[in-house]
């Protein structure tokens, strides 16, 4: 087995491990988001990080317990005119969320299959060896 066989391998688990924790993630998000009323929190403070782009995030709290939640640009800006957006409590995994995370695990399942397809497709059946110039 060669080494971009072997390369291509861990790379096609490392991004099935990647579609399942994000899959059940999707599927535990959505059918909370579906099933449960919005719970009342207190906002803390909004805030952003900057990295490869600009994080937004935003401090609140819930039954005397403080949380930190991924947000949008436009959700951060919304606080900003106190519109605050619907928030979910996931008792399973003790988490507050937004409708921004179930979309963004949906976004990570659907490129992390595409990836896993890629990785499985043989390259050398398509690309074929190249030809000499005459």
């Amino acid at each position: 087995m060669s080494s971009d066989n072997i390369a291509r391998l861990i790379f096609g688990l490392i991004l099935f491990v990647c579609l399942l924790i994000n899959g059940k993630n999707y599927l535990e998000y959505k059918t909370v988001i579906e099933k449960e009323k919005p719970v009342e929190y207190t906002v803390v403070k909004t805030y952003y990080t900057v990295g490869r782009g600009r994080s937004y995030h935003m401090d609140a709290t819930f039954q005397g317990r403080a949380y930190k939640l991924d947000i949008t640009k436009r959700i951060a800006d919304n606080i900003d005119t106190n519109i605050y957006p619907a928030v979910y409590y996931v008792k399973r995994s003790d988490k507050l969320i937004t409708n921004w995370q179930t979309i963004l695990s949906l976004r990570i399942v659907i490129l992390s299959s595409i990836l896993i397809i890629l990785c499985c497709i043989p390259f050398n059946k398509f690309v074929g060896k190249a030809k000499p110039l005459s």
